[in-house]
């Protein structure tokens, strides 16, 4: 995001209360990029992040003059932004899939054994992004946003107990697709080094 004073976007944001199609332009520019990374964490593909991020700056701008100016203006387009992918994803009936418990793959990983050494951020976003929707959905919630328990169980309209156990079947997945990595690794080193 560009560098832009308080009083500049306050500027702005008065512009496009009024309606000004300029000032919502400016205001596109200045935070598209970031919407879309939040977009882009909550949907499966960019077709579908590219539409969340298109309804909600249409939001934004129908509620902009709701913004009571407590808080970060950015802070508050984020919770627009959030919810506009959870209802698009409620839409698509993808939240509340699970999966069989069968299929979570070892769940009894040790966590001492994880090792993100030979991951990068790349690496990590694409294991998150491959996770079943609603595991995916409660850890990105939870790890990267923020979110309690509580507030998740709000936002999906699911029991707290539930929120705790796809966020902790969410890091199993995680810890054993990033055992496997770090088993691959140390087998191919082991294999180049061997004497």
């Amino acid at each position: 995001m560009q560098l832009i004073y308080k009083k500049e976007l306050d500027q702005i944001i008065q512009r496009c209360c009024a309606g000004n199609s300029r000032a919502q332009k400016q205001l596109y520019k200045l935070f598209a990029a970031k919407m879309y990374a939040i977009c882009l964490r909550y949907m499966k593909n960019k077709m579908e992040a590219e539409d969340v991020l298109q309804e909600g700056f249409i939001r934004t701008f129908k509620k902009i003059d709701t913004y009571n100016r407590k808080g970060s203006f950015e802070g508050w387009m984020k919770t627009i932004f959030i919810n506009v992918a959870l209802r698009q994803l409620d839409k698509n009936k993808k939240l509340n899939q699970q999966l069989p418990i069968e299929d979570v793959i070892d769940l009894t990983v040790p966590q001492a054994t994880i090792s993100f050494e030979n991951l990068d951020y790349k690496d990590l976003i694409q294991m998150v992004s491959e996770l079943p929707d609603g595991y995916r959905i409660v850890f990105i919630m939870y790890a990267i946003e923020g979110f309690t328990h509580e507030e998740i169980a709000n936002h999906l309209n699911i029991s707290q107990g539930t929120s705790k156990s796809q966020l902790s079947r969410a890091r199993s997945l995680l810890r054993a697709k990033i055992e496997k990595i770090n088993q691959h690794v140390e087998s191919y080193l082991s294999e180049q080094f061997a004497g």
